[in-house]
């Protein structure tokens, strides 16, 4: 686990990355890990990347997790190049690699892509043209979900699309070794359905079935 580090570019920006679930010596290899990436008020801690996590790490994967302070002077490429880096450099080598990133963690979807990594993206910026591309043209299997009233949401009508209604149900299958887009009906940035415990919690379960199911495929 490193310790952290300043990034130079105000007083209360550090980085740093922690195992999850872990408390033993990291080893030097492992067979399959995960790398998550945070949103910038969304950490790793929220239910998204909570239980994608604890999935992974069910399945046996290595799972080492990005934590910041952040200001609002930030450079977000900057940023989650540098989380990427220190993800890679902290957490075991291994045969398999996959990314979790939420929102603005998408900004490495072309660094995940060009290392043929596979990727899980929650809630992509899809409204920037880096991001946007990366992911439509992505190298390797990738799980890509987003909300039907997010602003940074919507899909080119050319890709085929899993659907997820309010009440939990899935239409559709996903691509297990290609790309999968997922629309969420009445979620928000959060995945979450506004005024609607009931719907977040169904719509949310039904993402983390699609994701057990990704993770479980790729776990062979």
């Amino acid at each position: 686990m490193s310790g952290n580090v300043d990034l130079g570019i105000g007083a209360l920006e550090t980085l740093r990355t922690v195992p999850f679930r872990r408390t033993d010596e990291v080893p030097r290899h492992v067979a399959r890990r995960m790398l998550v990436i945070p949103g910038v008020r969304y950490s790793c801690d929220r239910p998204l990347l909570n239980w994608t996590s604890t999935i992974a790490h069910q399945h046996g994967w290595w799972v080492q997790q990005a934590q910041w302070d952040l200001t609002p002077q930030t450079n977000q490429d900057e940023i989650i190049a540098r989380a990427l880096e220190l993800l890679d450099h902290d957490a075991p080598d291994a045969d398999q690699t996959m990314v979790v990133a939420k929102s603005m963690g998408s900004r490495a979807a072309s660094t995940a892509s060009a290392n043929g990594w596979c990727g899980i993206w929650l809630t992509p910026l899809l409204d920037v043209e880096e991001v946007r591309a990366a992911l439509l043209e992505y190298h390797g299997p990738s799980l890509i979900a987003g909300g039907s009233i997010d602003p940074h949401w919507g899909p080119d009508d050319s890709v085929r699309t899993v659907h997820i209604g309010r009440a939990g149900d899935i239409e559709g299958e996903l691509d297990e070794l290609g790309t999968s887009w997922v629309d969420v009906a009445g979620a928000n940035h959060s995945l979450e359905v506004p005024d609607d415990w009931r719907a977040s919690l169904a719509v949310q379960r039904s993402l983390f079935e699609l994701a057990d199911g990704f993770i479980d495929v790729l776990s062979q």
